[in-house]
């Protein structure tokens, strides 16, 4: 089964994208910003990620370099 990890700062858009690739028959891991995502990223190792670009500390870009 493929992991997808979904990093975004709000909570309805991260909640929806969840529910909707559950159902789906995805594996779904979430994070609420940049850091934590990276931290998950580097423990999971997801198959994809789906990353909001305007988040406050550590933006999309910035998580895409690192």
């Amino acid at each position: 089964m493929a992991t997808i990890l979904v990093i975004e700062v709000e909570t309805n858009i991260r909640e929806v994208l969840k529910d909707i690739l559950d159902l789906a028959g995805y594996e779904v891991e979430t994070a609420n910003n940049g850091r934590t995502g990276f931290e998950a990223f580097s423990n999971s190792r997801p198959d994809l990620v789906l990353c909001d670009v305007n988040m406050p500390d550590l933006n999309g870009f910035d998580l895409l370099s690192a």
